[in-house]
């Protein structure tokens, strides 16, 4: 799997994930690997559908919004990896309680070593999108990120799937003169040092980051 999606890190991070779902009140022990122990399948998806409540938007039956995230190694003859507001402290508004992180991977697999006897866990593995200011950006009054990591490798991670709240829309925060022609659209999450989130992407995210 790791080969499949060029992802050399994702054994670790899903050990570490799977050690951290068993035992929540715990630190990561030295011997992670001696300490996990997974045999089972790991079930891949290219899509998933996210469902919030979203007044505003009267499309949506009683304030309901659908939104299908998507992961994908061949949409329209390239990848797609959409980004994600994902959930970091629910007591916190709008941005000052989220990350935006980048969809490398849909997954589940059933876990046996619960007290529920076989558990399915839905996860996603990301690399993130840190925030590269704590306030605003003056003249756009957007909040600004930076991908972690260089352009060479990007940490990754493995989050339950629950904790990303919808999708995110970013722009890169272009410098000066011409950009070059072989920036497009497919690589273009990789070829900038700061992006702003996009609060116009439509009402409901409009609302979402207005706290």
């Amino acid at each position: 799997m790791a080969q499949y999606i060029n992802e050399p890190d994702f054994p670790s991070e899903f050990n570490s994930f799977l050690y951290s779902m068993r035992h929540p009140n715990r630190p990561l022990p030295d011997n992670l690997e001696a300490r996990v122990n997974f045999s089972g399948r790991i079930q891949v998806f290219h899509s998933a559908v996210n469902r919030f409540y979203a007044p505003s938007d009267l499309c949506g039956p009683c304030g309901m919004y659908r939104q299908r995230i998507r992961c994908n190694p061949s949409w329209y003859g390239n990848s797609r990896h959409d980004t994600v507001f994902v959930v970091q402290d629910e007591d916190q508004a709008g941005m000052r309680g989220m990350l935006i992180a980048r969809i490398h991977l849909l997954f589940s697999f059933v876990d046996y070593e619960t007290d529920e006897g076989g558990k399915t866990v839905q996860c996603a593995l990301v690399s993130w999108f840190l925030p590269a200011s704590d306030q605003r950006d003056p003249d756009t009054g957007m909040w600004t990120v930076k991908p972690e990591g260089t352009r060479m490798r990007r940490p990754v991670q493995v989050i339950p799937l629950k904790s990303i709240a919808r999708g995110a829309h970013l722009l890169p925060k272009y410098g000066v003169g011409i950009l070059p022609d072989y920036i497009t659209h497919i690589n273009a999450l990789d070829e900038f040092q700061t992006y702003f989130v996009n609060p116009y992407i439509d009402h409901h995210c409009h609302e979402f980051l207005s706290e």
